[in-house]
């Protein structure tokens, strides 16, 4: 975890505005505990906006040393353009396979910027890093589904139906050619207990969610939605806008993130229009051909 609340400070501290607190490098738009306590009995966060306090409930934020003896090997330490260590998973070769990077790092997909939140049996899973938005660039609203099963809607009026309909088709060739069906796990999370491994794994499981013995709910397709606890669901750089997750909340309703990156209490599946931001997988055989998986500078990809 970041220590100390004076190494936060020094995160903004030369930046000239009369409101540094928003602006510091580690401002992420979530709230995330410091190591140092605020009493007995509480220790002190930072909450989304940026604002030194105590949080009841928080995310963590690892903090690492490395040896002395550690070197670079490129990048100019910017955000867009990070140092890359020596040893690390550095730079890709052209014609790297995609399933060789790691979870955090961006792509593009049909001209759209995707994040990688996982890869299993080769697959790399992918989720739109901003909300889906028309042709106009205003961002899109729908429902859920006419059930809280995701995959039940019947028109475009649900996001199930357009986004594995309509969204899907409009794809070009070489698009539709990368993706693969993938299972979507879709285990009730309820807000007596928030434990996401509820929602891949069935209830009782103890051990690590990728180990697990997987839920039988859930949903085989193309176009699915990111899911309650699933790396960034909550996490993105365009925020202001309500938006659906497919996990289940209760029998009728659905959880959703809130429009300042807050996971919210679950809605109406079939009233509420939310935007959407769409999950996909990858095949194993697709190709890295540029980029350096940077938000700047994402992979660009080939069969």
């Amino acid at each position: 975890m970041v220590k100390y609340s004076y190494e936060y400070y020094k995160s903004y501290q030369n930046i000239d505005s009369k409101n540094t607190n928003s602006e510091g490098y580690l401002v992420i738009g979530c709230d995330w505990w410091l190591l140092n306590p605020n009493s007995s009995l509480s220790f002190q966060s930072v909450n989304r906006n940026g604002v030194l306090m105590v949080i009841s409930n928080a995310g963590v934020r690892p903090t690492i040393n490395l040896k002395s003896s550690v070197s670079l090997v490129g990048g100019t330490g910017t955000k867009e353009d990070p140092y890359l260590i020596k040893g690390d998973l550095e730079k890709p070769s052209v014609t790297a396979l995609l399933n060789t990077r790691i979870s955090g790092e961006y792509v593009t997909f049909n001209n759209e910027l995707y994040r990688i939140v996982g890869i299993e049996n080769g697959i790399t899973k992918l989720n739109k890093n901003d909300y889906l938005r028309d042709i106009d660039d205003k961002i899109l609203h729908k429902k859920f589904s006419d059930k809280i099963t995701y995959g039940t809607g019947n028109s475009n009026d649900y996001w199930d139906y357009y986004l594995n309909n309509t969204w899907y088709n409009s794809l070009d060739t070489t698009s539709k050619n990368m993706l693969v069906e993938g299972t979507y796990y879709l285990g009730t999370v309820s807000s007596d207990d928030k434990n996401y491994k509820l929602a891949v794994c069935k209830n009782g499981q103890n051990t690590t969610t990728y180990k697990c013995e997987k839920t039988d709910n859930s949903w085989k397709g193309y176009v699915g939605l990111p899911r309650y606890g699933e790396m960034f669901a909550s996490q993105q750089d365009t925020i202001g806008e309500y938006m659906w997750l497919m996990t289940p909340y209760s029998d009728s309703t659905v959880w959703s993130i809130c429009y300042d990156n807050m996971y919210a209490f679950g809605y109406d599946h079939d009233y509420y229009n939310f935007a959407a931001r769409p999950s996909i997988n990858l095949k194993s055989t697709i190709k890295i051909t540029g980029g350096n998986g940077t938000s700047s500078f994402p992979f660009t990809l080939s069969e």
